[in-house]
């Protein structure tokens, strides 16, 4: 959200009806769409967890969808020769983008052992997803006796 609001990456110039106006003319504001794009993953997340999950699923899920969605956006930044500020590249790739790749394989690794596992660990966020966690309220959990 910080980077949406202080316009920290700029994108490539564009007439398009979602192009951010900037002093020299519109253009992508990266940072705006990839608050968006965490908001629509944190409402699948939500949607996912009224099922039980193994650890570790929700971290490699998210992973895996932002890496690529991230990997592709930083192709719209702006051209280090083109405007000051502009993140450098390394081997036709910004930092963001190798990082990206690392998270994405990251992200595999996650969710391969989360499928790999017996257990379930997304009891606080299934409760979320479903409603409103009993101990926020104060109210007893019957199963554990516990508030």
């Amino acid at each position: 959200m910080g980077c949406a609001v202080v316009h920290d990456h700029v994108g490539i110039r564009s007439d398009l009806w979602f192009a951010v106006a900037f002093p020299r003319g519109g253009r992508f504001d990266l940072g705006l769409y990839e608050m968006v794009f965490a908001f629509i993953i944190a409402i699948v997340c939500i949607t996912l967890a009224r099922q039980h999950r193994p650890p570790g699923f929700f971290l490699g899920f998210t992973m895996i969808a932002y890496a690529p969605v991230r990997f592709a956006m930083d192709f719209l930044r702006e051209d280090p020769m083109q405007m000051t500020g502009a993140d450098a590249r390394y081997l036709l790739l910004t930092p963001a983008q190798w990082g990206c790749i690392a998270m994405g394989v990251g992200g595999f690794v996650f969710l391969w052992r989360a499928a790999s596992s017996d257990e379930v660990g997304n009891e606080p966020f299934r409760a979320v997803a479903l409603g409103v966690d009993k101990s926020l309220l104060g109210e007893r959990d019957d199963r554990s006796g516990h508030p």
